[in-house]
């Protein structure tokens, strides 16, 4: 198990908001799979608007 940045990620436990945890099928792979998110650019406007989204799915539909 790895945490590698990623602006993408965005869990319910705001905690773990632009971390992603890599699971892989041994030592090699997981190495492989962190190579490949640690060239992803991490772009702060992307995590902004998925918790952004989050807050809005959290309050439910509106009535009216």
């Amino acid at each position: 198990m790895l945490r590698v940045p990623d602006s993408c990620a965005v869990a319910m436990d705001a905690c773990l908001d632009g971390v992603r945890l890599l699971h892989a099928c041994g030592v090699r792979h997981l190495a492989q799979l962190a190579v490949r998110y640690r060239r992803c650019p991490f772009v702060p406007e992307e995590l902004w608007a998925g918790q952004v989204t989050r807050a809005v799915r959290l309050l439910g539909p509106l009535v009216l």
